[in-house]
């Protein structure tokens, strides 16, 4: 009969769901800062405690580890939009999968008595600096395979940001950045930075913030290079176009003032 320790089973778990979390976010570039990650890996870690049910089949154990993910993915990204949570728990679901076939291959290969899994839980009874190199490792080639494949900025300019409100339309040139990872807090949107005096006309800001027209509300953002308050609204509509190929898409997206007279956006909103 194997023992299980408990606190081995939730600490080795913990350490998992935060890689995989990490991975998470990496892969979709979804905010996620460092506190909120661990205290949902510590809250998802709860889930392993399946492993010391009997045996569920395959059929009940894959509905509880997506429901699981769809949770976990709730709290640490966020509910809205609905598209964006459903990417983050399809890759979360994924790599968690990739991770338990993993270590299920190394496991039959090597024969190893020190991992168990049961109910798609992974228990392993080693030591802790072997589980930090071989999931580290794994974490790093992911990482490597994302940047290999990501997208470059080289179409930057290719692009057309049309926003509409109130009845009037500015079109702003488009700059696709990985690196706008903002996320309006009110509503949960991706936020399009936006400026141009063709966007301070639509909007009615003054350039100088003095007062905020109605239906503004100012959120903090940090860069490398600077920190503040950035305000942002809901516009009745904002479509990008790809001018490349006459490709248009109409995105749930927040705008913000920046500096710069274009519209820079995470080109993930293309693929949503």
């Amino acid at each position: 009969m194997r023992v299980i320790y408990i606190d081995v089973l939730l600490a080795v778990n913990i350490y998992v769901d935060y890689l995989l979390l990490r991975t998470t976010a990496a892969l979709t570039r979804s905010p996620l800062g460092g506190r909120r990650c661990l205290l949902t890996s510590a809250l998802g870690s709860l889930l392993s405690l399946i492993i010391l049910a009997p045996e569920l089949g395959s059929a009940v154990t894959a509905g509880i580890r997506l429901s699981g993910a769809l949770l976990i993915c709730a709290m640490a990204f966020g509910v809205r939009p609905l598209s964006r949570l459903l990417l983050d728990t399809a890759v979360f679901f994924g790599a968690n999968f990739l991770f338990a076939g993993c270590v299920y291959a190394v496991s039959s290969r090597l024969g190893a008595d020190f991992i168990y899994m049961g109910n798609s839980v992974v228990y392993a009874d080693i030591p802790l600096i072997v589980l930090i190199l071989t999931t580290g490792g794994l974490y790093l080639i992911i990482r490597g395979v994302r940047l290999l494949t990501a997208g470059s900025p080289a179409q930057a300019g290719c692009y057309a940001v049309h926003i509409r409100k109130n009845g009037r339309e500015v079109c702003l040139k488009g700059f696709p950045d990985t690196g706008n990872v903002l996320v309006d807090l009110f509503t949960g949107r991706p936020v399009i930075i936006c400026g141009g005096e063709e966007f301070l006309r639509l909007t009615g800001l003054d350039p100088e913030l003095k007062s905020l027209p109605r239906g503004f509300r100012l959120l903090p953002f940090s860069t490398v290079s600077e920190s503040g308050t950035m305000p942002v609204f809901t516009p009745d509509e904002v479509t990008i176009e790809d001018l490349a190929t006459g490709r248009k898409k109409r995105v749930d997206a927040s705008a913000g003032l920046g500096r710069e007279p274009l519209a820079v956006f995470d080109p993930r909103l293309l693929d949503l």
